[in-house]
């Protein structure tokens, strides 16, 4: 795709981004609402979220992932910040029903989660 067909669809290159940002943002929202069943027990919730979590941010992984490791991302961050949210409680409600782990605190095995897909999904990628 050319520069200039580019930017007749977008002013800048942050205008770029913030688009890319949004649509991410907006599929893995839909993805957990679609993923989210209120009878489910921890385990059934935790992997049907990281099922809905790697359809989509197999597709954004540089996105993510630059949102995960650069300060300057804020808006990446902030868009991630309630999916986020929502794993991190699953993972505590398991580790208080003693199903998951508890050495380490929920927002920790939760970015642990998050880097390790997003490996899984660069090794997936590299592969023919």
């Amino acid at each position: 795709m050319a520069r200039r067909t580019l930017y007749g669809h977008f002013s800048s290159r942050r205008a770029l981004i913030v688009a890319l940002i949004q649509q991410a943002g907006d599929e893995l929202r839909q993805a957990f609402a679609q993923a989210r069943n209120p009878d489910a027990d921890t385990i059934e919730a935790m992997t049907r979220m990281v099922l809905a979590a790697w359809e989509v941010g197999d597709h954004y992984r540089m996105l993510i992932a630059l949102g995960r490791c650069h300060p300057g991302q804020d808006m990446i961050r902030a868009t991630l910040a309630p999916i986020r949210a929502e794993a991190i409680a699953t993972l505590g409600r398991g580790q208080r029903e003693g199903v998951f782990a508890d050495y380490l605190p929920a927002p920790l095995l939760a970015q642990a989660l998050e880097a390790l897909m997003l490996a899984l999904a660069e090794e997936n990628a590299a592969c023919p």
